[in-house]
């Protein structure tokens, strides 16, 4: 994931912070969110996880040229990002974990690629993905045993 500084920070997360604490507020809430997760940040070469990671944000945001980070060694440009309200959706938790087509690609499919790209044993990746299908059902508005 990608460093944030304070700076960063956009002003609805008190909004958001309100809506979660309300009942019900997985399922039924709104939050807002970034709509491009990769805009603003760039990517350095620090080991080969930042290698992999690199590979597969040119797969999930093309759009970047593979100037991004995923796992916190990239930096904000100077003077922080620009950081709009425009650059945030009112999103569902569903939307969120799982994605949408055309809306957002889900935080869920992105790990599942970054776990594709990586080499992790069997066991691992078994206990990674249980994990995943838990939150990945928690998040959207199935009902019934997890």
């Amino acid at each position: 994931m990608a460093r944030m500084s304070m700076s960063e920070l956009h002003p609805s997360v008190d909004e958001n912070m309100k809506v979660a604490q309300k009942r019900d507020a997985v399922l039924q809430g709104m939050f807002y969110f970034r709509k491009d997760i990769c805009k603003g940040i760039t990517f350095s070469y620090v080991s080969t996880v930042s290698l992999c990671c690199h590979q597969l944000l040119q797969l999930i945001c093309p759009s970047t040229g593979g100037n991004t980070v995923v796992d916190g060694c990239g930096k904000a440009p100077a003077g922080g990002a620009d950081l709009s309200s425009e650059e945030y959706a009112l999103m569902s938790i569903d939307t969120i974990i799982n994605g949408k087509e055309g809306v957002f690609p889900g935080l869920i499919p992105i790990l599942n690629s970054y776990l594709e790209n990586m080499e992790v044993d069997v066991d691992t990746r078994c206990s990674i993905m249980n994990y995943l299908k838990l939150i990945k059902k928690r998040a959207s508005v199935i009902k019934g045993p997890l």
